[in-house]
Formats: structure tokens, C-alpha cells, sequence
């Protein structure tokens, strides 16, 4: 037995409230004169217990006629082994059955459950149902993840089980709000005169009902009359891979992936492997954390691809690997000129040493950029053609050299100014040239912070600028079209530029209001500037850094190729399998996501790869089940015998209540007579 209205359970205590009121409130006699009490007392000596059992029994009527309303009001529903003990009904029996099966086939149902995965078991339950229906009765199998399938109704229930029994979990998301409305317009199409019933096979997942109302009573052709019942499974441990991304630094790609866990097991001490046919380094250990778990450097060379995947077992294996492509296109060598002022200037702490550090280290490491070293006020006459940036520490005497710069950039050079020597910023010559009103000089314990929107590179996530102290910087006021990138905070928390881009003419300027001496700022010191200068000079020459080329199962990707022409693009998946689809202008879009992996393409003689990654937002990877799902959980060993109970119960509550006024009617009756 079941109750449909369970609420007014906690009102059963009232049935024994006649026998308080009896007890609490009994009638009090009164005085009669009377000539003789003799045949009195003979007449109550023989009447009393007749009295005492009227009593009783009207106590017991009154008790009775409550609880019977109580249980009315709670509308209780038997289920068909209790009707069938008492009428003889067999399934099948009494109205036929029109039955709506919702399969889940997002990419939780492939979890581990019991020796096989949850689709398996949640595929047999349903056989099982199925085969527990009659032959009048008939039945709809429909598909879902985050779409839902098309169902036809069919009296073959050997062949929906049949069908059921193929259906594979897929890698979407779980939408259920979509699935209901789906079997809520089927059952709509069916005689009020049939039984109606909704079987969700399905984990019950917590991520499904994202999209769902606040009651099932709102969604769009919602039936009180259709019985609605699903299956609900424990919670499991669960790790998985949840994203990827590409950094760079100073000619160096690094691979940062990203993972979680859940149902109690921690990510901490999980090994992560990275594949790749170029890679050989050791696998890492992924710790907690919303940092990345694990950081791969890659060396230089053609565009990789591979896959990183934790290598402990789990409940569900699908969504340890994240797949990645990279494209990243570096420049032939690149040659700067770096101009410093005074010979001071390439002494320890001073910035041009930090400099000629940071590219020596970048050559022996086989970086794209190099640079050459002069004073300032040697500069007589434009750079060569084989320099494309120029790094410059600003001084107020070089005018001459100013408008060399000046004209440099113009014509399409790239440069970095330092707004300061010897530890001293300013606002000298160079940045006059540029369009730079100069200002005041402050002397604070500065803090670093990228600047809302900033478009610096995004080698630069995940370090923390804030670490960066400074104690000198000069307030300059930008031309019209430059954008502050990098900001300097005080202890109250203003903001001061410290880092401007903009363009000049045909070339690009970046603009450090600060020194880079130790006396003035640790910026040189900390991880974050080799990291800084190659962002830097990457955007002066105009190159983007490495890029992911990648897309979300189920969603499109947007390849690009070198050739603008209008030509046919063949994609191979992960499974061997080949389409074509065709790009204009050079660009193309592959929807066929239906599988995370690499997938190939070709448009002779261009080629190559891209990565398609399961969509970790959706939430599919944390096994956690709805507390209270809005459907009559079939729990137990025995789903068949849960659903025969649900669909083919019979509210009694109308029942009980003809039993209450009968109650009440015998009650009345008892008393008139009896007393």
C-alpha cells in the first residue's frame, strides 16, 4: 500500500480522541426524588451490562469513523497482489495498458552497477515489464539524452524489448524535462478509457533536472491520470578529466589538464598519463585543487595531438581521457633589438640584465626569438630590416633616437618601452614621440593585477600576479585607442596603469610604466616573466599563441583551412567512419560530434586534426542521484512486482470515506437506542 496524499498520516493520533473526550469529560449524574430507589437499583443491576457494551462499542465507532477519514484524506492506493487476493485480478486485467518507456542512454547510464553497466540492468528491469504486460496492453519506446527520440506505439512488446535490449549509452548530457513532455504527448494521443503509465529507465541523475520545472504538474501536457514511475541508483565514486587548455611561454607549448572527482573519492594521488606520439615524459600524480592537476611541457615541432587520461579505475571509465589538438603556428626567428640606457643597465639587478638572461636562456632552449644589445644613444639610424621589435629602456635625452623609434613603429615595428632606468621611472623621450603625456612619479608598496578584460596572452592564467611587488611607477596618460592591460594597486586598493597596448601607425606598442631594475620592482624574479616578455613580443609581431582545436560532443566544429577556395572536406571519426562536408571561403563545420576522440581531415594538400571532448559542464561524471525524483522509485529487489503495484493499485480512499459515514450512521443509531 502506498499513499498518494502520505501528509495526512500525521493526523491518525485524532481517531483516539473519542476515548480522551470519554475519559477526560464524562457526563456528571444528577439528583431526582424518588419515593423508593428498590426497583431502581434492580432494574440498573440488570441493564448495566448491556449499558457498558453499548458503551463500548460506540467508543469503538466513533474511533473508527476517524481513523477511516484520515485515511480517506491520505488516499490510499493497493497494490494488484492485494487486489488480486481479493477479486482475482491478473495483470492485463481491467483496463488495457498504454505505457510510455523513456530509455536514458547519457553517458552516466555506461557507469559500472552490479557487474555490468546501469543501461544493462536499467534494460532488464524493463524487459521485464514489459513481459508483465497483457495482450490488450501496448507500449512506446523513446530514446533520450539531452534530445529525445521519436517513439511509435506498438502492441509487439517482444519487439520493444527486443529494442530496448540494443540501445547503447551514448556521451551527452541528460535532460529530463524533455523526455517527460515527450511521453506526456504520446500518452495524449490515447483513450481516456486505458490504463496510462510512464517507465523512466534511468539513474536519476542529479545533472537530468537542470531543466525541470518546479513540479511535474507544469510541464507542457502534463496528465495527472498517467502513472509516472523510474528507477533510482546509489551514488558511486567517480573521477574524471574535465578540461584542457594550451599555454605558452617563450617557445614553449605546456598542456595544463584540469580533473575532479566525486562520490568520495578524491582526485589526490590518481596518475595522470599523457599520450602523444612525441612524448616521453613521466606521468603525474593529480592533486586536489581548482588549479590545473598536472602540467605537460611540449617540445617545439609540428602541431601535436594526443590525449591525457587518468589511469585509475572507476565507476565509469568514459570520462578519464580528454583528447587535444593544438595548432600553433610559430614564427620563423625573430630578432629584437633591445636598446638600454647606460652601461649601468646590464649590471646585476639592473633591467637589461634580466634581458640578456631571459634571452639567452630562451636561445639554449631553441626559442623562436633572439635579440641583439645596444646603448640608446648609439642608435643613429633606423634598425635594420632583420629586426621586427625593439625593447627600449626610456631615457629623457634621446630625442634624436626617439624619432627613429617613432618612425620604426610607424612603418609597421613592433615596441616594448620601459618607462624608466636605474630604477627610476619616467617619462622620457621615446614615449613623447609615441603620443605619451608624461606624469608624476609614485613611490608605494604596489601590488600587480591583469586589468578587467585584459587580451595580454593567456600564457599568463594561473599566475598569481599579486606576488609581484613594486616601489616606483609613473602615472602616464595614454593616446585615445590604447587599452590598459596590466594595472598597479596600491595598499587602498586604486588603480594605476602598468601595462598599455595600442597601435601606432602600422606597428603595435606595449608600455611598462615602471622599471624592470631590482630597486624598483621583483618582476624579474618572479615565474612570471619569461612568460611576460614572450607574450609581449608575441603580440608585437602579431602572433597568436597556440590555440586548441577542439569541440563538445554533440556540438559543431569550426575548421579553418589555408586555401579560401570552395572544396570538399573529408573527416574521418574516431571509428573509422568517413563524411564529407564541404567549406566555403576556406571554411568548414563538422556537426557529426557524436564520440569523444581525434578525428582527421583532408582537403588535399592541406590536413589534419582536431579533438572532440565530452561536455564536463553537463555534470554526467558525478554519479549523484536526485534525493527526491519526481516519480515513484520502482526500489527493491524486484522493479516488476514495484511497477505491477503502481500501475494497477486502486485508490480505496473513497472507500474508506462511505466506511467513515456508516460508521458515524451505526454510532448514531447505537446511541439513540442503547442509551
Amino acid at each position: 500500500m502506498r499513499f498518494l496524499n502520505p501528509l495526512f498520516l500525521w493526523f491518525l493520533p485524532l481517531a483516539l480522541l473519542p476515548l480522551l473526550l470519554n475519559f477526560i469529560l464524562p457526563l456528571k449524574p444528577f439528583k431526582l426524588p424518588f419515593s423508593s430507589v428498590l426497583l431502581l437499583r434492580a432494574a440498573r443491576d440488570s441493564r448495566l451490562k448491556k449499558v457498558t457494551a453499548a458503551k463500548t462499542l460506540i467508543l469503538l465507532l466513533r474511533c473508527l469513523a476517524v481513523l477511516c477519514l484520515v485515511g480517506a484524506f491520505s488516499k490510499p492506493v493497493v497494490g494488484r497482489r492485494f487486489l488480486g487476493a481479493l477479486s482475482g485480478l491478473t495483470a492485463g486485467a481491467g483496463r488495457p495498458v498504454s505505457l510510455v518507456v523513456l530509455a536514458d542512454r547519457s553517458l552516466s547510464m555506461s557507469a559500472a552497477f552490479a557487474g555490468r553497466s546501469r543501461l544493462d540492468f536499467a534494460a532488464g528491469a524493463g524487459a521485464g515489464i514489459l513481459g508483465a504486460l497483457g495482450g490488450r496492453d501496448e507500449a512506446a519506446l523513446v530514446l533520450f539524452d539531452s534530445d529525445a527520440g521519436d517513439g511509435e506505439w506498438s502492441s509487439d512488446l517482444a519487439g520493444v524489448s527486443k529494442k530496448l535490449s540494443w540501445t547503447a549509452p551514448g556521451f551527452k548530457g541528460t535532460d529530463y524535462r524533455r523526455a517527460l513532455e515527450k511521453a506526456y504527448a504520446l500518452l495524449a494521443l490515447k483513450s481516456p478509457a486505458r490504463k496510462k503509465a510512464i517507465l523512466l529507465l534511468s539513474d536519476s541523475a542529479r545533472s537530468g533536472f537542470a531543466s525541470m520545472p518546479g513540479a511535474v504538474s507544469e510541464l507542457r501536457g502534463y496528465d495527472p491520470a498517467v502513472t509516472l514511475t523510474g528507477l533510482v541508483f546509489p551514488a558511486a565514486p567517480n573521477a574524471w578529466a574535465r578540461g584542457i587548455s594550451a599555454l605558452e611561454g617563450g617557445g614553449r607549448t605546456r598542456l595544463a589538464v584540469f580533473t575532479a572527482a566525486g562520490g568520495g573519492l578524491a582526485p589526490r594521488g590518481l596518475p595522470l598519463n599523457l599520450y602523444a606520439p612525441f612524448f616521453s615524459g613521466a606521468a603525474r600524480t593529480a592533486p586536489a585543487g581548482a588549479g590545473p592537476s598536472a602540467v605537460f611541457d611540449l617540445p617545439a615541432g609540428d602541431d601535436p595531438s594526443g590525449r591525457a587520461e587518468l589511469g585509475a579505475p572507476d565507476s565509469l571509465a568514459r570520462d578519464n581521457a580528454v583528447f587535444f589538438s593544438l595548432a600553433r603556428k610559430e614564427p620563423a626567428a625573430r630578432k629584437i633589438l633591445v636598446l638600454y640606457e647606460g652601461p649601468e643597465a646590464l649590471k646585476p639587478g639592473g633591467g637589461a640584465y634580466f634581458l640578456k638572461k631571459f634571452f639567452e636562456t630562451e636561445a639554449a632552449a631553441g626559442a623562436v626569438f633572439t635579440a641583439d644589445f645596444m646603448e640608446l644613444s648609439a642608435l643613429e639610424r633606423p634598425p635594420g630590416t632583420g629586426y621586427g621589435a625593439l625593447i627600449v629602456h626610456d631615457g629623457p635625452g634621446a630625442v634624436r633616437q626617439a624619432a627613429i623609434i617613432d618612425a620604426f613603429v610607424k612603418s609597421g615595428g613592433g615596441a616594448l618601452v620601459i618607462a624608466g632606468v636605474s630604477g627610476k621611472p619616467s617619462g622620457g623621450a621615446v614615449l613623447s614621440a609615441l603620443g605619451f603625456g608624461s606624469g608624476e612619479s609614485l613611490e608605494r608598496d604596489f601590488s600587480l593585477a591583469a586589468a578587467e578584460g585584459s587580451t595580454i596572452g593567456a600564457e599568463l592564467d594561473g599566475f598569481n600576479l599579486q606576488r609581484v611587488k613594486t616601489a616606483r611607477v609613473v602615472r602616464l596618460s595614454a593616446p585615445p585607442a590604447y587599452e590598459t592591460l596590466w594595472n598597479f594597486r596600491d595598499p587602498s586598493g586604486a588603480a594605476i596603469p602598468a601595462l598599455f597596448g595600442g597601435r601606432r601607425g602600422k606597428g603595435r606598442v606595449l608600455v611598462w610604466t615602471a622599471s624592470l631594475d631590482l630597486t624598483c620592482t621583483d618582476l624579474a624574479v618572479k615565474p612570471v616573466f619569461a612568460p611576460f616578455i614572450s607574450a609581449c613580443l608575441r603580440r608585437l609581431y602579431g602572433v597568436k599563441p597556440p590555440r586548441l582545436r577542439q569541440a563538445l560532443v554533440g556540438g559543431a566544429y569550426a575548421g579553418s583551412l589555408e586555401n579560401n577556395d570552395d572544396v570538399k572536406v573529408a573527416v574521418t571519426a574516431p571509428d573509422g567512419t568517413r563524411s564529407y562536408v564541404l567549406a566555403r571561403d576556406g571554411v568548414f563545420n563538422y556537426t557529426l560530434t557524436d564520440r569523444p576522440g581525434l578525428y582527421s581531415f583532408s582537403a588535399p594538400p592541406e590536413s589534419g586534426t582536431f579533438a572532440v571532448n565530452l561536455d564536463a559542464a553537463n555534470g554526467e561524471s558525478s554519479l549523484e542521484p536526485e534525493t527526491f525524483p519526481p516519480w515513484s522509485a520502482l526500489a527493491g529487489d524486484d522493479p516488476v512486482e514495484a511497477f505491477k503495484s503502481a500501475v494497477y493499485g486502486v485508490e480505496i480512499g473513497q472507500f474508506l470515506l462511505l466506511l467513515a459515514l456508516a460508521a458515524f450512521l451505526a454510532e448514531f443509531l447505537l446511541s439513540r437506542r442503547a442509551l
